[in-house]
């Protein structure tokens, strides 16, 4: 692909990504509330308030300023993140590796003002 359709691509990716999580927000609005213990299908993380085991990082394991991206990645419940991060990172999910670290890219997670902090 050339860069013109790259950036073309990239501007309908997240202006899609962006109008979909307006559409997700305000569905939870106006929908009714789920009952304690039932927001979450069963079969995947959190069903029933049962989270992965936390894993230790070890030794040579990558990490990002961001801490909630740390704890899901600690907790092995980070299932989007990587193909997203190759896409933002102009690498290839099945080709390129990456790591936590390369993330912190300046206004992208790494910000000046953080807002969990």
């Amino acid at each position: 692909m050339n860069s013109i359709t790259i950036v073309i691509y990239k501007i309908f990716l997240y202006s899609g990504i962006f109008a979909w999580d307006v559409v997700l927000s305000l569905g939870n609005l106006i929908r009714f509330k789920r009952p304690v213990g039932r927001v979450t299908p069963e079969g995947y993380p959190g069903y029933g308030g049962y989270w992965p085991e936390y894993m230790e990082p070890k030794e040579g394991d990558s990490c990002s300023s961001c801490p909630a991206l740390n704890a899901m990645t600690n907790h092995g419940s980070c299932s989007f993140v990587p193909r997203f991060a190759a896409f933002m990172l102009n690498k290839s999910y099945n080709k390129d590796t990456s790591d936590l670290e390369e993330l912190d890219l300046h206004n992208s997670i790494e910000h000046d003002a953080p807002l969990t902090r």
